[in-house]
């Protein structure tokens, strides 16, 4: 009897930003904190990895402070590295960056944009998948992820707001601003990871 051939399952129209341009100042271990390993994988090239197995249609890492060290520990993944040169300003910065990269080279002008804390090693691939998911069903609405009740990260932004993300000031607000209760969609998951960020040598226990 043949065996029947499982349908290739199509990737989204999704892609991931991941920020790991900081430089991890509260973290006051003897490493940048994104290359400390966990269970054996630094933690930038660990939570890229999990991008990688979700069904992001495209996965990019922004990086800043000690780019070239970062940039080396995930050298080897299909992922390209954006340099932000202005990392110091904020994160918000570097979110710009990387969507501005997505749309120059056309895989984001119309399409939702996840962006990736490098510092949540922890956010299970199946969370991931359930924002796009989410995202997909719901274009207009930025997709927030809800542990216990709680917000989390990452984070989905949808197409509509990215020329107004992209003309707007680097400040502490960031994307925060947008996060109102009109434009919000939460998605409720079953993972304490998306809580999980790590900014002290404390937080890796």
């Amino acid at each position: 009897m043949e065996k029947s051939i499982e349908p290739i399952r199509p990737k989204s129209t999704v892609s991931a930003v991941v920020l790991a341009a900081g430089s991890g100042s509260r973290f006051t271990g003897a490493s940048h904190k994104l290359a400390v390993e966990i269970d054996g994988v630094p933690m930038v090239r660990r939570t890229i990895m999990n991008c990688l197995a979700a069904d992001f249609a495209a996965t990019i890492a922004v990086t800043g402070a000690e780019s070239e060290r970062i940039t080396d520990l995930i050298r080897d993944l299909p992922v390209p590295v954006v340099f932000n040169p202005d990392w110091i300003q904020g994160q918000f910065g570097s979110l710009k960056r990387g969507l501005s990269y997505l749309i120059e080279n056309e895989t984001a002008s119309d399409s939702p944009v996840c962006f990736v804390l490098a510092d949540q090693p922890f956010v299970k691939v199946e969370t991931y998948n359930r924002l796009i998911r989410s995202a997909e069903r719901q274009p207009g609405k930025i997709v927030v992820p809800r542990f216990a009740g709680v917000r989390g990260n990452p984070t989905v932004f949808p197409a509509r707001l990215f020329e107004e993300m992209l003309n707007a000031p680097i400040d502490d607000t960031g994307g925060r601003r947008w996060l109102t209760p009109e434009n919000i969609f939460w998605a409720d998951v079953d993972d304490p990871g998306v809580r999980k960020d790590i900014d002290r040598i404390c937080d890796l226990k």
